[in-house]
């Protein structure tokens, strides 16, 4: 049988370092004890005292195997390790690998469920796309799954010239006469505001290197509008105070006649590709039953992703060819940094620090076409503005396409805001001239009807 021990030392958390002597702390505990065996047997009744005693009792023994988990009572002698207290200590060293191989298994176990549940997703995912080629592929007439809605634009002789598919947003543009809802329609559409990354899980840390798509696909085609894409050369660095992807889609208005599909894929870069972590891969189907601004949730163990947009109602589709700077001003030159964005209700116009400022409704969301952080006016641009995303619906009867332009100072200030306010039309292009402060600025923007299905193209429209 071991000797006692005469002393040991208590340490906790690395703040704390309390010689006990065993002479002081055994009587104290059998104090405790003898109080709950008497009130065990019924010859205690508990009272104030005697529940404070069974209390700190409680506490007591809480601490004391905490610190034994923790492994922070370590036995010692005054005079050295004496052989009872080698023996403890041979006790002590084999129950801390115990404890050590049961962290290692639950840290290994937690791995494991993680690894599943991402395995779980990516073949949910995988049969989702799986029903996709059955239902809507080769048979169907749509293509591959990751068959996309390509849309470019190019400069020649100062003039944006586009080239897309056939159901590109400029479908009707060019119609002319004036294009019948025969040939098109006015209909409900998805406008995206903008996807945040509202919380990170599962060991990430702030900031991520993300890569990957965020698409969505509506009845028209069933192909991929991408709203966000991209490549593992090229990722975003996404922070705790901006978590909002860069989007850069969709290439034409989002149908809302039948449930539109959204698809989540991304990962996050970690040094060696082999090291690369999945962050999501999910799909959703969105229903809504009335219009205005919808958030659409996608989460797992690892995040949260909020996905803002807004349900309208009988609308356009208006493609911002081209917003380009015609003369820099004298006080206010409008190149390297500035905000784009635009809106279907007015903005209010109003006075902040002695300088006017336009401020969204707040009912409504903006959406960004250009962000300060991107290079306005790359060079070779010509004065165009590099813009992200260029296609937005509004509502054809009550809707106006509002857009304002904030020049951003190398600090980050708000220097000037200009503003334009353009009237939809049925087909056709509109063209304005605005002011930046005393910088001269031309915005042009192509108007088009809405195709209803692929399949009811029967003749070319345009060019």
């Amino acid at each position: 049988m071991a000797e006692p021990i005469s002393s040991c030392r208590l340490e906790v958390d690395d703040e704390m370092d309390i010689r006990i002597s065993a002479e002081e702390l055994l009587p104290e505990l059998e104090s405790y004890v003898q109080v709950l065996k008497e009130v065990k047997a019924g010859r205690h009744t508990i009272n104030f005292h005697s529940k404070t005693r069974i209390q700190e009792l409680s506490v007591m023994c809480r601490k004391i195997n905490e610190a034994i988990r923790s492994m922070h009572i370590l036995p010692r002698s005054p005079a050295g390790i004496q052989h009872g207290d080698q023996h403890m200590e041979l006790e002590v060293n084999k129950q801390k690998q115990t404890m050590e191989d049961d962290m290692d298994l639950g840290e290994s176990a937690q791995e494991l469920t993680m690894e599943e549940v991402m395995a779980a997703e990516e073949e949910d995912f995988a049969s989702y796309r799986s029903g996709w080629e059955s239902r809507w592929g080769s048979k169907g007439g749509c293509g591959f799954f990751k068959g996309t809605i390509l849309v470019r634009f190019l400069t020649h002789s100062s003039l944006w010239c586009f080239h897309a598919t056939q159901l590109s947003s400029m479908r009707f543009t060019y119609s002319t006469p004036k294009p019948s809802l025969d040939d098109g329609i006015v209909v409900n559409t998805l406008q995206i505001f903008s996807i945040k990354l509202t919380e990170i899980k599962g060991g990430f840390e702030w900031p991520l290197s993300v890569y990957g798509v965020v698409v969505a696909r509506d009845h028209v085609d069933h192909n991929r509008n991408l709203l966000f894409r991209r490549s593992r050369a090229r990722t975003q660095i996404v922070r705790q105070n901006d978590p909002f992807l860069h989007l850069i889609g969709p290439s034409r208005a989002i149908l809302f006649n039948d449930p539109v599909d959204f698809e989540i894929q991304l990962k996050v870069k970690c040094g060696a590709m082999s090291r690369d972590r999945e962050l999501i891969s999910k799909t959703h189907c969105y229903r809504a039953r009335h219009h205005g601004v919808h958030t659409v949730c996608f989460e797992n163990r690892l995040c949260k992703i909020e996905l803002c947009m807004e349900l309208l109602v009988a609308t356009i589709q208006a493609t911002i060819c081209s917003i380009r700077v015609v003369k820099q001003g004298i006080r206010q030159r409008v190149e390297r940094r500035c905000r784009v964005a635009c809106s279907t209700a007015p903005y209010s116009r109003k006075i902040i620090n002695g300088k006017t400022t336009y401020v969204a409704n707040a009912s409504s969301g903006e959406v960004v076409l250009l962000d300060p952080g991107r290079h306005a006016t790359p060079e070779g641009s010509e004065g165009y503005l590099d813009l992200s995303r260029r296609v937005v619906s509004v509502e054809h009867e009550e809707g106006n396409l509002e857009l304002v332009v904030q020049a951003y100072s190398s600090s980050g200030d708000i220097t000037a805001q200009g503003h334009v306010s353009l009237a939809p039309r049925s087909f056709g292009f509109s063209q304005k001239k605005f002011y930046v402060d005393d910088a001269v600025l031309e915005i042009t923007v192509a108007w088009s009807f809405l195709v209803a299905n692929k399949d009811t193209l029967v003749r070319p429209v345009g060019f």
